[in-house]
């Protein structure tokens, strides 16, 4: 099994999911699709699946698309008529969403930090999305979020977003937060953001250091679970 890990920007991984794929003994490659045509670096008949990863390319829809986010809708519509297993990430979800023909609008407000996400009857009832229940504090950065088109089941909101989460047919996730943080990721953005005063920086950080290893946890068994559902893979003891 080989799986495509589409980051959109030089440096990112996948935090601590990486060790879910390791364990399973399933094989990734990192890919840019900003600075690569994906049509032609990952041609489908190569990869079993994708991780798609966040971004800092938040709204571009319509006429606001660039060229190299079109070929990478035009992939991930590939992915999908193939059926292979997609899990998409914050930026990445946005773009799934597009590709299963929804859209993205900016959110009434940022969420950037830990907010409680709210799981629906779906999700509570979601093999992969029901891990969540045992810690729902997750952690987001994005100011835009999706839109669904029919035929996705919307499974968890946050009190400031209705669409936190969404799953196509059986293999095919998009979460707007982030199960693929780490602290070193999560200091690194704080470090980069401008937005965010020093006083609202600390007490994300504080925050961090409390929530992260359960949440943490909580992001590895439900990757390992969605890794179970979508590659037929049997549970490992």
């Amino acid at each position: 099994m080989r799986v495509a890990v589409l980051r959109h920007f030089e440096g990112d991984q996948l935090g601590p999911l990486a060790g879910v794929f390791q364990k399973r003994g399933l094989q990734y490659t990192y890919v840019n699709p900003v600075q690569s045509n994906l049509m032609e670096s990952c041609p489908l008949d190569k990869y079993d699946g994708a991780v798609m990863l966040g971004g800092s390319y938040e709204g571009l829809d319509g006429d606001a698309t660039p060229e190299w986010l079109a070929q990478e809708i035009a992939w991930v519509q590939e992915m999908v008529d193939a059926e292979k297993p997609i899990f998409a990430i914050c930026f990445g979800a946005q773009v799934l969403c597009r590709a299963l023909g929804g859209s993205v609008i900016r959110c009434p407000e940022k969420e950037v930090g830990w907010y409680p996400l709210l799981l629906n009857e779906a999700g509570a009832q979601d093999p992969v999305l029901s891990y969540l229940m045992e810690a729902p504090m997750q952690f987001h950065w994005h100011g835009f979020g999706c839109q669904y088109p029919p035929g996705v089941v919307s499974m968890a909101k946050t009190k400031s977003w209705q669409n936190q989460a969404f799953r196509y047919r059986s293999n095919v996730y998009g979460l707007q937060f982030h199960p693929d943080m780490t602290l070193e990721k999560i200091r690194l953005w704080l470090g980069q953001s401008k937005s965010l005063t020093d006083v609202e920086k600390k007490a994300i950080l504080e925050q961090s250091l409390r929530v992260f290893p359960e949440s943490s946890d909580t992001a590895r068994a439900m990757f390992s679970r969605f890794c179970e559902v979508a590659f037929a893979y049997l549970p490992l003891s």
